[in-house]
C-alpha cells in the first residue's frame, strides 16, 4: 500500500510541475515610457516611431525592431533601467 501511494504521489507531484513549466510568462514588470508616455507591465509588440525616446523601467530588455509589427532586424536593445532614443519602428518586451 505504501508503494502505491509513493508511486501516485511521485504522479501528482510530476503532474504539478508539468502544469506550472508550461504557464505563459507574464508581462514585464514595472513602466515602460515611450517618449514620456507610460506602458505599465507591457508585454508583445509596440509601434512607435523613429527617434522615440525609451524610457525602461522593467525587469525586462526592450528591443526594437526596423519594421512594424516587430518584424526584421533587431536594431538596438534597450537594458532595464536604461533609457535611450530609438530609430525603429515598433518595440518587442517580454
Amino acid at each position: 500500500m505504501r508503494r502505491v501511494m509513493s508511486v501516485a504521489g511521485t504522479v501528482a507531484a510530476a503532474g504539478m510541475f508539468a502544469i506550472l513549466a508550461a504557464s505563459p510568462a507574464s508581462a514585464a514588470n514595472g513602466m515602460l515610457l515611450l517618449n514620456g508616455e507610460p506602458h505599465r507591465n507591457p508585454s508583445g509588440c509596440l509601434e512607435m516611431e523613429p527617434g522615440t525616446f525609451v524610457d525602461n523601467q522593467t525587469n525586462q530588455i526592450a528591443h526594437i525592431h526596423l519594421e512594424p509589427d516587430c518584424d526584421g532586424d533587431v536594431i538596438a536593445v534597450v537594458f532595464p533601467d536604461q533609457a535611450d532614443y530609438a530609430d525603429g519602428f515598433s518595440l518587442f518586451i517580454r
